[in-house]
């Protein structure tokens, strides 16, 4: 991860997720990063501690803007459950369904005037703990997200061209599964129906990679 571009977005006031595949990384981004206001959150805490952070998270997202947590540095503990919205994401990649849920995590509660959109930004290289986690026997999800990406890079990431990424990285029956997922937490995200996700054609992210 390039941490003087996420410092720099941070000095600049913005509120920055950043998503690790390992703990080790994300304990080592952590304390990389320079900020009074950063905390983090992974699944080795023990469940007390978990409980505790989590509450604090959940608690700062009340808060009015200054007093915010303004990092949040984790792994895939916050893919799920917690109500975050960031103006920013900095995320390692992983397969598409993945960083769905942490791009979800991006400008998800606000409303956002016309033309205003979450920032999304994914990391190419895979170390072998990524391959690892992500990919199955004969089925290398991590390539073939990285090919969807490649094609999304610098465009507008709408409910059409994210679930046809999915389509595209996932064999049919297992992609039908993550599609219906994608759904279902895009609706919550944006509080309404789809009415159809490939007629959608709003705006919600915009999608930068960055290089090996």
């Amino acid at each position: 991860m390039n941490i003087k571009e996420i410092q720099n977005d941070i000095d600049n006031d913005k509120r920055v997720l950043i998503v690790c595949n390992t703990i080790k990384k994300a304990q080592e981004v952590f304390e990389q990063i320079e900020c009074p206001k950063k905390i983090m959150l992974h699944s080795a805490f023990n469940v007390n501690d978990r409980k505790c952070i989590e509450q604090e998270i959940i608690e700062s997202e009340t808060k009015n803007d200054n007093e915010k947590n303004q990092v949040l540095i984790g792994t895939q503990a916050i893919e799920v459950s917690l109500d975050l919205d960031y103006d920013c994401c900095y995320s390692e990649i992983a397969s598409i369904d993945a960083l769905i849920q942490r791009f979800g995590r991006v400008f998800r509660n606000r409303k956002r005037a016309k033309g205003e959109y979450g920032i999304v930004n994914v990391f190419l290289e895979a170390d072998d703990a990524t391959k690892l986690i992500y990919n199955e026997k004969n089925e290398d999800f991590i390539s073939r997200t990285r090919q969807e990406l490649f094609f999304l890079d610098n465009k507008p990431l709408d409910y059409q061209s994210i679930c046809d990424a999915v389509d595209k990285v996932f064999p049919e029956s297992y992609g039908n599964l993550i599609e219906k997922i994608v759904v279902e937490k895009l609706e919550l995200r944006t509080k309404r129906p789809s009415g159809g996700l490939k007629k959608q054609r709003e705006r919600l992210y915009s999608l930068t990679l960055k290089g090996f």
